[in-house]
């Protein structure tokens, strides 16, 4: 099964149009689109995106048959290692935070706006009805980085961004100093 079959199940198992998916994940319904259909693949980032979207796991979308996803979750559980050691050599104390925001869609958009949530963590969106009443669900969630008693947050998606950058970044400086040796 390839990762866009993935997609396609997971959307539909959390009772999502391609355009709800599109939405929620940052993207456009085209891409999505292209993805499930076979026509593109997703770089890492995106999968995060997309699995963020759906309220699931990286390794849910990825198909484990395929000779790659061992090394795949291996490097991606590498790069958190090395973005995480890298912040505490750097005097961070990195912890995962998640929660659950209920509310009508009117109390959460006054607490982003009141700045009580950070509309940047709030990973899915969902609604759970009770009879005529509607609630809307917010999971928010992320990483808290802490040094001299002042602590950011930051969402688990820029956190995962971030960490593929500054692999990336490292990646390139060691490539560079063996080209110039």
């Amino acid at each position: 099964m390839e990762i866009g079959d993935s997609i396609r199940i997971y959307r539909k198992k959390a009772g999502l149009s391609q355009k709800e998916l599109a939405h929620l994940s940052g993207l456009s319904e085209t891409v999505i689109n292209n993805y499930e259909n076979g026509r593109r693949k997703p770089k890492l980032e995106t999968i995060v995106k997309i699995a963020s979207a759906l309220h699931t796991e990286v390794y849910c979308l990825l198909d484990p048959c395929e000779k790659n996803i061992n090394e795949f979750i291996f490097n991606l559980s590498e790069t958190y290692k090395g973005f995480t050691a890298y912040l505490a050599a750097a005097g961070y104390s990195v912890t995962y935070y998640s929660q659950d925001v209920y509310g009508s869609e009117d109390e959460i958009i006054k607490k982003v706006f009141e700045h009580e949530l950070d509309r940047s963590q709030l990973q899915n969106i969902f609604e759970a009805r009770n009879d005529d009443n509607k609630t809307i669900v917010a999971v928010n969630s992320g990483y808290e980085l802490t040094k001299d008693n002042q602590t950011i947050r930051i969402s688990a998606e820029e956190f995962t961004r971030l960490a593929i950058e500054f692999k990336d970044y490292l990646d390139f400086r060691v490539q560079r100093y063996f080209d110039n040796d």
